[in-house]
């Protein structure tokens, strides 16, 4: 019955918002809008089947509608829908609650769906909607706002979420941003029965999913000659879990215990960031920041730094088989402010896996229509991490996208890439665009 409920006032919403501009005087709207739809294919072939399987393939294919319109007055309206299918059953059922808090994806969903009225010096929207904050390319300090579809955990994807929010514009070259977040959403994470389980197989998992509680964000950018500046502070509830590992009382014997089970807990926290981004020479593009996280249970979690430090190179120069190059490098490092005082009993802190890590991506331009592109993130732990992937990419027109990729996995002492070890694997895509 729930369910149905939040199905139908979300419904009421999208259908109050498309039709707001014929209500209001002197309000018009442009004839159509635009209309985008979009088919994905893609194909997987994995050189090991998945734990207690024996499959090794998977297929999916993604329908994207997207339709949106830009009324008179600055009145700017969106919704977009997809519609989803796979082989290996992750997705199932139709979008049936705003909190979306379901541990599978839904096979019918509304990513976005949202109204923004642009007033000049003040904006504001309302509605489901997908954020982009921070200045990183792959790791982000800020881009906290949207959880994330870890379904298939290289490629993830954001997540919408209702929201609502404001834009003020105090000067030509300042933005203050800041939105509520009034449901919590956490990242679609499979804990079991699936290749990419971050803890592996055979374990108990409790989540600790907390109450509605309000959250909220705030952003303030300054874009000077050559630097742009981001300030930012979020108190929210942690979308990505940390898992402690607890015991379990046998039934009848209080005092013996049965294998050890795993609570995964979502964190409420406070987070202050700064970043940085300069262009020099029109090639190279610098950015860094810092994120200080204030968390409530400091107890356990301690309170911690993340900082980082990327570059952008871009060479336009002609080179043997190869028009351009990008290089995109990054380091994300970690400063532990105060220790967790019983951090034994932490198994994974998902917030926290990939510091000390380096990405690294290069992109070549072999011809108008294709390119090449190496990736790589390197952990610089103790023992070797490595997750590589090599991606082709062929554009023959503006309307088709064929892709080709390879994904390679080495990990060791126990980091989340060993969980992943066995998920080498060949990949393809096809895209089209109507």
């Amino acid at each position: 019955m729930t369910g149905k409920k939040n199905f139908i006032i979300i419904t009421i919403f999208l259908i109050s918002a498309f039709l707001l501009p014929w209500y209001q005087k002197g309000v018009q709207c442009a004839p159509f809008g635009t209309f985008d739809i979009n088919i994905l294919g893609r194909g997987y072939a994995y050189f090991q089947p998945a734990p207690g399987e024996e499959k090794e393939t998977l297929g999916e294919t993604k329908i994207n509608l997207t339709y949106s319109n830009t009324f008179r007055k600055g009145l700017f309206f969106k919704l977009s829908s997809r519609l989803q299918i796979d082989t290996d059953q992750q997705s199932e059922g139709a979008l049936d609650s705003y909190k979306d808090n379901d541990r599978k994806r839904k096979i019918f969903d509304v990513n976005e769906g949202f109204i923004e009225h642009r007033l000049g010096r003040f904006d504001y929207f309302l509605g489901k909607r997908i954020l982009s904050w921070g200045k990183g390319d792959h790791f982000n300090l800020s881009d906290k706002i949207n959880p994330k579809d870890y379904t298939d955990f290289l490629d993830n994807e954001k997540m919408g979420i209702l929201l609502a929010g404001v834009k003020l514009y105090p000067t030509r070259n300042s933005q203050l941003e800041a939105c509520l977040i009034p449901f919590f959403t956490r990242s679609r994470i499979q804990f079991s029965d699936s290749r990419w389980a971050p803890c592996g197989q055979g374990f108990r998992i409790e989540e600790d999913i907390p109450d509605d509680a309000m959250q909220y964000a705030s952003r303030y950018s300054l874009y000077l000659n050559n630097l742009d500046i981001d300030v930012t502070y979020m108190r929210k509830t942690e979308d990505l879990a940390t898992c402690l590992i607890v015991p379990t009382p046998m039934i009848g014997s209080p005092d013996l215990y049965g294998p050890p089970g795993l609570v995964a807990q979502y964190r409420k926290m406070n987070l202050f960031s700064i970043e940085g981004a300069t262009t020099m020479a029109d090639q190279f593009e610098l950015h860094a920041g810092a994120a200080y996280h204030d968390i409530d249970k400091n107890e356990l979690y301690g309170q911690f730094i993340q900082y980082l430090l990327g570059i952008n190179y871009t060479l336009e120069e002609k080179l043997p088989f190869s028009k351009s190059v990008k290089l995109i490098g990054e380091y994300l490092g970690d400063i532990d402010i105060n220790k967790p005082e019983n951090k034994k009993l932490i198994v994974l802190d998902f917030s926290r896996i990939f510091e000390n890590s380096l990405f690294m991506r290069i992109t070549s331009k072999l011809t108008d229509f294709s390119d090449f592109q190496i990736g790589n993130l390197f952990s610089l732990e103790k023992s070797f991490n490595d997750i590589l992937r090599l991606e082709y990419t062929y554009n023959p027109n503006d309307k088709l996208e064929f892709k080709a990729g390879l994904d390679l996995i080495w990990g060791d002492d126990q980091l989340i890439f060993e969980q992943f070890e066995e998920n080498d694997r060949m990949w393809i895509s096809i895209k089209y665009l109507f």
